[in-house]
């Protein structure tokens, strides 16, 4: 793309003839001295001796920032970004001998005329950025070097297998389908280029919108600088200016969208296998774990439930009948989601493979044929889903699963994956020739799950989507949940699914989690356990192991962890209104819902180095332990008082702590005691809402809902509820509450504001305030006198009240 740009231009003569000559001799021409100013709308054009850069306020976004070197600016319209979000304001320009300055919303960009280079400051006058080698480009290739200030720390850049803090790290981003170990070179299966800087307590984040490969180095080879680097595309990135983590997440998920509110059992446990066949096998695991008492939502089949690998089709022999298997197990509560690949057999026979080869609308090579590689049918070809045709075409062949009663669609080896040489060459081309496969590699994933939701919007318009993917690029969110990929059954690729994980949400990616209990591989008992525990808490919670693996079900590791792993999973749906208002708040503001400390705690720096701890929504401090053998671990606590869950025992926070943390014991009589296996910490003040157990989301109505309070600070907590499924929350049938604590030496107080309007909401709110240090003296509600039971063992006061009740007063 860029060359045809130079080559038109040049043609056309727009070009200094400077620009139209130069050759690519194998080094970096960067910008060069400031030559002139042009005021256009929403910023500046600043020309230099070997390009220009456009410095342009988006409204509520923070500064966009866009390099040429020779060429025009791309005018393609970016697939990471929502067009909606890009609305140019009107910033103050001031130019002097020396520089300019562009001054808009809560930014000051300034350009240094000789040689032009950037620097970004706060209004307040701190410097967030500044190029110290500045911007430029080597042929197609491109590059940003900034200065790296002693004590800036980097978080974000997606599932990277690396600590969450990225400074002197190497980044790769390329899809990639491999496995992948701690501190490995990466690239890994999806591409995010986008950050979160703290420096000095202030946050900033930097965006770069460019899906050719790329690398970032945080100060690696560069050193003192940090470098971002791209084989292609036009280099254009935007700086979001904080100065809280929680801003710059807001202002970047403005930008790249965020993840609508899922269906609610897709929260729910699921279970997976590659194996899980014939259609017998489905039936027996869905009556071991109502048999068990296991809560599930979800079953999912792997590639073998095809014909002979045909995407879009069924093995008669294995699945007679999958209209009717799907609707009996929907009647046990059990959902079933497919896996998607990419990849369409060769086959003349093939109606699907018929229908592509028809249109055109498939990867090339140069020449317009079509590209045939190797993936599990054999001989395949590949759509081209920069096509609207072909997006829309796949969501039709989607629709042959939905019809079905599929509930979900799993997109797999979409890098794309390829057993030709790991993906496509670099000269296949899309866009009928008019693109090649290094700009639309990183974005294959991406526009395969847009394809899928949009076809399901369109097939299923009451229905709310459920898309798993395996790659993707900044937007994903918009359409996907996404798992980290083929990890393994050891305590290493634990340790990388929290970190993982982690990595994802501040990267505005927030339903993401890991295969429980590793792909590959065998765990014994003790992983498995501890590898649930950890999983709990991530948004996207599924067992998958591949097909000559041991069995990886909950009760598979005998019976004590089968009573053990049993509690773990209700613990989840016991959280259920928590984890669901967590993502009703990402879709508020950006927020991850498994949340690294920096997150909340960005003014702690030690925080910064914490890779295995984390927040489950507001205010619940999980620290799973992730060694072989132990039974205990250190936990920091940061600045507050603290209780641990479920003991109520107080920490008062801002340093480390040995806590207890017992595995499993396989030979015990009774080791349903679960909870005392993961440290869990609750905030003083906090309100975290609870519902009983369900064996399958919406197994029954719950008209009461437990909220659990804790003495001794004064915190806002929320709570979400809306119909679980379809989308007329949209139209205002939702209910939101939330509650404010107060404490004084006399009360402890919750004030409770509901907004929407919800009829299937709770009607009943089951108190319980925990910490007290004696029975209350009084407790009212809505200034009328209540009665509380009072467990003197616990310290924890209970009593019912109608979910409409504005004020509660706990008195001393």
């Amino acid at each position: 793309m860029i060359a045809r740009m130079i080559l038109a231009l040049a043609l056309a003569g727009t070009l200094p003839a400077a620009a139209a000559a130069q050759t690519d001799d194998g080094r970096f021409t960067f910008l060069g001295n400031y030559r002139s100013l042009e005021r256009v709308k929403g910023g500046v054009v600043a020309r230099a001796d070997n390009g220009a850069v456009r410095i342009e306020q988006v409204a509520g976004v923070g500064f966009r920032v866009r390099y040429t070197f020779g060429a025009a600016l791309d005018t393609a319209p970016s697939w990471a970004t929502i067009p909606d979000s890009i609305v140019l304001a009107d910033p103050v320009v001031h130019e002097t001998p020396d520089a300019i300055t562009v001054r808009g919303g809560a930014l000051v960009a300034t350009l240094r005329k000789r040689p032009l280079r950037l620097s970004v400051a706060d209004t307040a006058g701190n410097e967030l950025l500044a190029e110290s080698l500045g911007a430029g480009h080597q042929g197609a290739r491109v590059t940003e070097i900034l200065a790296r200030p002693a004590g800036a720390h980097y978080f974000g850049i997606g599932e990277e297998p690396f600590p969450l803090d990225r400074t002197g790290q190497i980044l790769t981003m390329w899809n990639t389908d491999a496995g992948y170990h701690a501190g490995q070179p990466t690239p890994i299966y999806s591409s995010i280029p986008f950050y979160v800087a703290v420096n000095a307590g202030r946050a900033y984040g930097v965006f770069y919108d460019d899906s050719y490969k790329s690398e970032f180095d945080f100060g690696a080879k560069l050193r003192n600088n940090v470098g971002f680097t791209a084989d292609g595309g036009e280099l254009r990135l935007y700086v979001f200016p904080g100065p809280a983590v929680p801003a710059v997440l807001a202002e970047y998920t403005r930008l790249t969208g965020r993840t609508p509110l899922p269906p609610e059992w897709a929260l729910g446990f699921q279970q997976s296998r590659w194996g899980y066949v014939p259609d017998s096998e489905l039936y027996r695991i869905t009556h071991d774990f109502r048999s068990y008492g296991i809560p599930c939502d979800v079953l999912y089949l792997d590639i073998d439930y095809m014909d002979g690998y045909r995407l879009f089709t069924w093995s008669p022999q294995r699945f007679p009948d999958p209209a009717r298997m799907l609707a009996d197990l929907r009647r046990e509560g059990m959902k079933v989601t497919t896996i998607v690949d990419v990849g369409i057999k060769v086959d003349s026979g093939y109606d699907v493979y018929r229908q592509l080869l028809a249109s055109g609308n498939y990867v090339t090579w140069p020449d317009g044929s079509p590209y045939v590689g190797d993936v599990w049918p054999g001989k395949t070809i590949f759509p081209d889903f920069s096509l609207q045709a072909t997006r829309t075409w796949w969501g039709d062949m989607d629709n042959r699963l939905w019809s079905a009663g599929i509930a979900g669609i799993w997109d797999d080896m979409n890098e794309p994956a390829n057993f030709f040489g790991g993906t496509l060459p670099d000269v296949a081309t899309f866009d009928h020739g008019k693109a090649s496969h290094l700009e639309y590699h990183n974005l294959y994933g991406l526009l395969e799950a847009r394809a899928t939701y949009e076809g399901w919007r369109r097939h299923r318009p009451d229905e709310r989507p459920f898309i798993v993917t395996r790659a993707g690029f900044s937007g994903l969110q918009r359409y996907t949940s996404i798992w980290t990929g083929d990890n393994s059954a050891d305590w290493e690729h634990l340790r990388l699914a929290i970190g993982m994980t982690l990595g994802l949400g501040i990267s505005g990616v927030p339903f993401a989690g890991a295969d429980i209990g590793g792909f590959a591989g065998a765990p014994d008992g003790e992983l498995f356990n501890r590898f649930l525990e950890a999983s709990t808490f991530f948004p996207f919670y599924r067992t998958h192991n591949e097909f000559s693996a041991p069995a990886r079900e909950p009760w598979a590791f005998g019976p004590v962890y089968t009573n053990a792993n049993r509690e773990m999973i209700r613990l989840r749906y016991r959280l259920l209104p928590q984890l669901y208002t967590a993502f009703y708040e990402h879709g508020r503001d950006g927020r991850p819902v498994t949340r690294p400390l920096v997150w909340e705690f960005q003014a702690d720096s030690n925080v910064y180095g914490l890779n295995d701890e984390f927040t489950f929504g507001d205010h619940l401090l999980v620290a799973p332990v992730t060694r072989q053998g132990a039974d205990t671990r250190p936990v920091y606590l940061p600045a507050g008082r603290w209780y641990r869950y479920p003991f109520d025992s107080v920490y008062d926070g801002g340093r480390t702590f040995t806590v207890s943390a017992p595995r499993v014991d396989p030979w015990a009589r009774d080791d349903s005691v679960f909870v005392r296996g993961v440290p869990m910490f609750v905030q003083a003040g906090a309100v975290i809402p609870m519902q009983a157990v369900e064996q399958y989301v919406g197994e029954r109505h719950l008209d009461t809902l437990e909220l659990h309070v804790w003495d001794g600070g004064s915190e806002t907590s929320e709570l979400y509820e809306d119909a679980g499924q379809g989308f007329a929350y949209q139209a205002g049938q939702y209910r939101i509450s939330t509650f404010r604590t107060t404490v004084d030496d006399a009360a402890l107080r919750l004030a409770i504001e509901q907004a929407g309007s919800y009829a299937g909401a709770a009607g009943v709110f089951h108190v319980e305030v925990h910490g007290l240090a004696a029975a209350p003296k009084a407790v009212t509600v809505d200034g009328r006198p209540a009665q509380a039971a009072w467990d003197a063992g616990h310290r924890v006061a209970a009593f019912d009240v109608p979910a409409s009740t504005k004020e509660i007063r706990i008195e001393r």
